[in-house]
């Protein structure tokens, strides 16, 4: 994502790169990988697919999405799993940020600066009743 760049090489690289480390994944990934945001929140002359000629251009701002839709679950899987998730048969996924285009060869600007730790992004789906979970002190509920 560097200004002069087509808008849709981060499609054919994101494609290019499954094709070549995981080729079994590609036909789980997503026709776009994000959109421009301008004067409207999803800039149609802006989607990231392989089609997009456009260039990227400095102070551009694009919500980066990257991700898998419908991968199968195996039964070595299932066993695995915790809770509701030994149910599911597919399950997708997505990561998304806000990307701020620099000029020239400067790569781009992640816009969120919060922790990507694991522990900080990731979530379980938790099996009790939401009334039998009990808040920590200091925290209301409306």
């Amino acid at each position: 994502m560097l200004a002069g760049r087509c808008v849709g090489s981060v499609a054919e690289t994101a494609n290019r790169f499954i094709r070549q480390r995981c080729p079994h994944l590609l036909k789980f990934l997503p026709k776009n990988f994000g959109f421009g945001l301008g004067l409207d929140f999803r800039e149609s002359s802006l989607i990231m697919n392989a089609k997009n000629q456009r260039k990227f251009a400095q102070n551009m701002v694009f919500n980066l999405a990257i991700g898998f839709h419908d991968l199968e679950l195996t039964d070595m899987q299932k066993a695995d799993a915790q809770g509701s998730i030994r149910k599911l048969s597919k399950y997708s996924m997505l990561i998304a940020d806000t990307v701020l285009i620099q000029s020239g060869d400067e790569p781009p600007d992640i816009v969120t600066k919060h922790s990507v730790e694991w522990k900080d992004v990731s979530y379980f789906i938790n099996e009790k009743n939401d009334k039998d979970i009990m808040p920590p002190q200091g925290i209301f509920i409306l």
